[in-house]
C-alpha cells in the first residue's frame, strides 16, 4: 500500500512516469535526447539527458525496479561500476538487462568504452521539497529549460531549488568573490539539471569563464541531490566556508579544470552519497587559493579543518588526482581530513604521460589515486584513508610529496605527518603501480606514515618494496601493519 501511494502522490504532484517503486521526471519536448541509449524501468521509459563526459538516467526509486537498457549499437560486454554494489547485468537480445532495489548511483559501461558510458542515478525519493511560490526560494520548474546568466547571485537565506526535470543552463554564485563579505543558510537541492554547456569556456575556451556553483565565505550551506554537468571550470568550489554539508550530488564533466569539489580553507565540510566524475581532480583540499575568490590575506592562518569525505563514488579522467590535497596549501594547516567507504571505479592516465612512460620506464608522474602535493607552508597532518576500493589505476597509485611547483607562493615549506591507509584494496593493469614519499629537506619531511591491510592486485603490502616506491627521501616513521 506504501509503494502503491507513493507511485501516486509522485505521479500526480510531480509528473513524469510513475511505477509502484519508482518516479521519473517531466522534462521538456524540447530537452536533447540519448543518440546512444534508450533507458526502460519495468517496461517504462526512462529519459536519458546526453552529457559530454556520458548520458545520465536519474529517477527516484522506492523498491525493486527492473532496469533495462537498449543500446542504439552492437552489445558485446557490459558491466556496472562500482563492482562493490554487486550489480550484474544480463545481455538479452541486444539489451542489458539488471534490477535495483534501493537508491544506487551507478556506471554502466558498454563494450569497454569509457567515452561514452551511461550513468543510471537511482536517487532517495525526496524529502522537505520545496513549493512554487515558497518565500526565499529559487524555483526551477520542471518541464522546462531555464536559461540563466554566469554568476547567478544567490543571497543568504535562499534555497535554489531545481526540480526533477528541469534543465538549468548558466552558474551559481554565493557571497562576494573579492571582499568576502559573509552569507549563510543557503540552500541547493532538487533532482534536476545544472550545466555549463552553453558557456563557450567550456567547449571552445572563449569568453567568460565561471565556476558552475562557487560558495564563498558562506555559514550553513547545504548542495543535495542536483547533477551538475560539464562545468566551464571547477564544479563546485567552495571558498573560506564553514558547516557545509554536500549530499547525493552528481558531477558529470569532461572539460579541462573541471575540479569536482575544492574545499579551500573550510572548516567543518561533509560530502557523502554522491558520485564525482570530471576530466579534472575529483577531491582536492587546498588553503588561500586566489584564481576567483582575491579576498585572502596570506598573512593569516586560512587554515582547512574537520573534512569527511564518505559513501562516494568517484572516477577521475586523464588530469588531475582522484583524492587531492594541494598544490595550493598557502595556510597554517590542513588538518583531520577523512576519505571513507569511497569506491574509486576510474583513476585514468594522461595520454602524454604514457607516451613519456614508453620512452623512459622511470618517468614519474603527478596524477594518482591518493595525492598530498603540500607546495606551500601548511603541516599537512592527521589524514585518514578507510575502506577504499580502487577499481583501476594508471602508473601512479600514491604521491606523497612537499616540494616547491609552479603554483607555490609561499617562501617556507610544509610537513606532511600521520596519514594512515587502512583497509584499502587496489586493482591496476600495473603490477604493482608506483608510488613516491618525499620530504623537501630535513625540516620540511614527512613522518608517520601507515598501511595497514592495504592490498594491491590481490597482494597484501608489507615493505617499501611491495609499495614499488620510486622515491623516498626526507621520511621518517614508514609503518606495514597486518
Amino acid at each position: 500500500m506504501a509503494r502503491l501511494i507513493f507511485a501516486i502522490v509522485t505521479a500526480l504532484l510531480l509528473g513524469g512516469c510513475a511505477g509502484a517503486n519508482f518516479r521519473t521526471y517531466n522534462y521538456s519536448e524540447d530537452a536533447p535526447k540519448s543518440e546512444n541509449f534508450e533507458v526502460f524501468l519495468d517496461g517504462e521509459p526512462c529519459y536519458a539527458y546526453p552529457a559530454p563526459g556520458g548520458d545520465i538516467a536519474n529517477f527516484d526509486i522506492a523498491g525493486e525496479v527492473e532496469v533495462r537498457i537498449r543500446p542504439l549499437f552492437k552489445v558485446e560486454s557490459a558491466v556496472v561500476r562500482p563492482l562493490s554494489a554487486g550489480v550484474k547485468p544480463k545481455i538479452e537480445d541486444g539489451e542489458i538487462v539488471f534490477s535495483l532495489s534501493k537508491p544506487q548511483l551507478l556506471c554502466v559501461e558498454v563494450n569497454g568504452d569509457l567515452e561514452r558510458p551511461l550513468f543510471v542515478f537511482a536517487n532517495p525519493p525526496e524529502r522537505d521539497a520545496p513549493k512554487k511560490g515558497d518565500a526565499d526560494v529559487m524555483f526551477f520548474e520542471s518541464g522546462k529549460i531555464h536559461n540563466i546568466e554566469q554568476e547567478t547571485f544567490i543571497p543568504s537565506s535562499t534555497t535554489v531549488y531545481i526540480e526533477g526535470g528541469a534543465i538549468v543552463y548558466g552558474t551559481f554564485l554565493a557571497g562576494d568573490n573579492f571582499r568576502a563579505s559573509q552569507s549563510r543558510d543557503i540552500r541547493i537541492c532538487g533532482r534536476g539539471i545544472l550545466s555549463g554547456e552553453k558557456i563557450p569556456w567550456a567547449s571552445r575556451r572563449q569568453g567568460k569563464s565561471s565556476n558552475l556553483i562557487q560558495i564563498n565565505t558562506t555559514e550553513n550551506l547545504r548542495i543535495e541531490g542536483i547533477t551538475a554537468v560539464q562545468s566551464p571550470n571547477w564544479t563546485i568550489p567552495i571558498f573560506a566556508s564553514s558547516d557545509i554539508v554536500i549530499d547525493g550530488i552528481k558531477t558529470v564533466g569532461k572539460a579541462d579544470w573541471d575540479d569536482g569539489i575544492d574545499i579551500v580553507s573550510c572548516r567543518n565540510v561533509l560530502v557523502k552519497n554522491s558520485f564525482i566524475y570530471n576530466r579534472d581532480d575529483c577531491i582536492a583540499i587546498k588553503a588561500a587559493v586566489g584564481y576567483t575568490a582575491r579576498y585572502f590575506d596570506h598573512s593569516k592562518p586560512n587554515s582547512v579543518e574537520n573534512v569527511a569525505v564518505r559513501d562516494c563514488v568517484l572516477w577521475n579522467g586523464i588530469y588531475g588526482n582522484c583524492l587531492e590535497i594541494g598544490f595550493e596549501t598557502r595556510g597554517d594547516e590542513i588538518k583531520n581530513i577523512v576519505f571513507e567507504n569511497l569506491d574509486i571505479i576510474h583513476t585514468q592516465d594522461n595520454p602524454w604521460y604514457v607516451r613519456q612512460l614508453k620512452r623512459n620506464p622511470e618517468t614519474l608522474t603527478g596524477e594518482m589515486v591518493f595525492t598530498i602535493h603540500n607546495g606551500d607552508r601548511a603541516h599537512v597532518r592527521d589524514v585518514l584513508y578507510k575502506d577504499i576500493r580502487v577499481e583501476d589505476t594508471g602508473a601512479g597509485l600514491i604521491d606523497f610529496r612537499i616540494m616547491f611547483s609552479r603554483y607555490s607562493r609561499d617562501e617556507k615549506r610544509g610537513k606532511i605527518s600521520n596519514i594512515r591507509m587502512e583497509n584499502i584494496s587496489v586493482t591496476s593493469p600495473y603490477n604493482p603501480p608506483y608510488s613516491r614519499i618525499a620530504g623537501f629537506d630535513g625540516d620540511s619531511n614527512v613522518s608517520g606514515i601507515t598501511f595497514k591491510n592495504f592490498i594491491v592486485n590481490g597482494k597484501k603490502i608489507t615493505s617499501k618494496k611491495d609499495l614499488n616506491l620510486k622515491e623516498f627521501k626526507f621520511a621518517e616513521g614508514l609503518e606495514f601493519q597486518p
